[in-house]
């Protein structure tokens, strides 16, 4: 049972005093301390401890879709002369960013279908994917990446050397470029020398990706199954050694890298973290009730992303749940919020965004107006920017926060609610929804309502909420919503009297 404030009197406070531990959808709701809710939708954390609706997204191209198909690769980067090109791929052809016009300009057509990824050697952007690798040094000029190099799914830079994973017929095999140069692939003596290296070709599984650990100095490969680090400073003695053989990354996209060198991925079975010294382990049960509803039949689309926004760190998972082909719910961890029982984070779950692909660069973000943005590029041909405004494109965001079982000292008498005291910050529109249940499993009752713009920071809201609703119970459950951000809530404290 959760404890409150020690008062078995009349009218003493039950206080909720933060909201900083996010979800825990699978905890016995007799069991989860009052700050950690057991349901929760698009409530992030900018201000932590308290909680906040997320900030919205906006389309860059609002204009209309690059093309009516999914973005398969996303990229930004930066050259040393100054210019700098976002990238983005949709359908058969590569498009820049266009920052005098606001449009997306064709650069390369007539490639296959299908996503790529991007690496950055040296002052040289370089596509991998489904055509042969090709080069740019100012991302408006591209041309095939000299030195027959093989055509293979994944790219990594690592120890002066261009990596390519997954090539046809040879999806399990990585490729190496001779030292220093990447358009040497023919070069087979020497220390320096070009080459390639078997992983585990027997476990019929293919290559689902290739990831660089910064500070740590490590290439992770990945295979359905299974996850790998190579050892080995050349082709001649190059090895991939298990980390884990329960579950590797089911994709390219569902893998992200912290500038710390953390790596976090969805596996089949749910989603690891592989800290920087140890072996990966799984870390989504807080969420575990959403990665439920998963789609397995499109565990490919699960696409991880990364942001520092607000100065807060945020791994996003997206998922495609029920039926659907693309995600729409997105698995939020916040790594540097830790709670008893969290050490690796807290969890929140958000709606109303669908990535498709998230950027490849590092920081995942990309740059608009000399500015970082998380952002995504979606299913129908848009690139999104993150946590901008308070609407998804011109949809509001609906949030929600719900409570696990919060008692009143004594088990064994039944109370009624008379007050109900929310802290708020003042804003300049918007509305907080309270509604209680007075038992595990009740309905919850009429709502009321606080003007956030006019009634805070704190209101007394007297209950019950509505005529013949005063009921009494063991214990009470608090639901916080609204229809549209901005809100942000600091603390609630109840007060109740015995019912007898």
């Amino acid at each position: 049972m959760v404890r409150p404030i020690p008062s078995a009197a009349p009218g003493q406070p039950y206080l909720i005093p933060h909201f900083g531990g996010g979800v825990d959808e699978g905890a016995s709701l007799l069991d989860l301390p009052p700050y950690v809710a057991s349901a929760i939708a698009n409530v992030d954390y900018p201000r932590h401890p308290a909680a906040s609706v997320r900030a919205g997204s906006a389309k860059l191209n609002s204009s209309g879709a690059i093309a009516t198909s999914a973005i398969t690769g996303l990229y930004d980067v930066g050259f040393s002369a100054g210019a700098r090109a976002m990238l983005a791929k949709c359908a058969t052809v590569l498009y820049k960013w266009n920052t005098a016009t606001s449009v997306w300009d064709p650069k390369k057509q007539s490639l296959t279908a299908g996503n790529v990824r991007f690496a950055t050697y040296r002052d040289t952007a370089i596509m991998a994917g489904p055509n042969a690798p090709l080069k740019s040094t100012d991302g408006a000029t591209w041309t095939a990446l000299g030195g027959s190099p093989p055509t293979a799914k994944y790219i990594a830079i690592h120890e002066s050397r261009v990596f390519l994973f997954n090539k046809a017929s040879y999806e399990s095999t990585v490729y190496a470029s001779a030292l220093d140069n990447p358009e040497d692939w023919t070069t087979v003596t020497g220390s320096g020398a070009s080459g390639s290296f078997p992983v585990n070709t027997n476990d019929g599984t293919v290559g689902t990706g290739l990831w660089v650990l910064p500070g740590v100095g490590r290439l992770l490969i990945g295979k359905e199954r299974a996850l790998y680090r190579l050892y080995g400073s050349s082709p001649a003695n190059f090895t991939a050694e298990f980390l884990s053989t329960r579950a590797g990354p089911v994709n390219q996209e569902a893998g992200v890298v912290t500038p710390d060198g953390r790596f976090y991925y969805a596996g089949h079975d749910g989603i690891y973290l592989l800290p920087n010294y140890g072996s990966p382990h799984q870390i989504q049960r807080p969420v575990q009730t959403t990665w439920d509803t998963l789609n397995r039949a499109q565990l490919a689309r699960i696409a991880a992303g990364y942001t520092t926004a607000n100065g807060i760190e945020r791994i996003l998972f997206a998922i495609p749940t029920g039926a659907g082909a693309s995600p729409d719910t997105a698995l939020v961890l916040y790594p540097q919020f830790t709670a008893p029982g969290y050490p690796d984070g807290i969890w929140s779950v958000w709606t109303g965004v669908a990535p498709y692909v998230f950027p490849c660069s590092g920081s995942g973000a990309i740059q608009v107006s000399d500015t970082d943005h998380l952002a995504w590029g979606d299913a129908a041909g848009f690139v999104w920017k993150g946590l901008v405004g308070t609407q998804d494109g011109a949809a509001d965001v609906a949030w929600s926060w719900t409570s696990g079982a919060l008692g009143f000292g004594r088990p064994d008498l039944e109370h009624y609610l008379e007050t109900i005291h929310p802290m708020a910050r003042t804003e300049t529109s918007g509305t907080l929804s309270i509604a209680y249940a007075m038992s595990i499993a009740g309905a919850f009752g009429t709502a009321a309502t606080v003007n956030l713009a006019t009634e805070t920071p704190v209101k007394r809201i007297p209950c019950p909420f509505a005529d013949g609703e005063a009921v009494r119970g063991h214990v009470a459950r608090l639901r916080l919503s609204g229809t549209a951000g901005p809100a942000t809530i600091e603390n609630i404290t109840a007060r109740y009297r015995r019912g007898d």
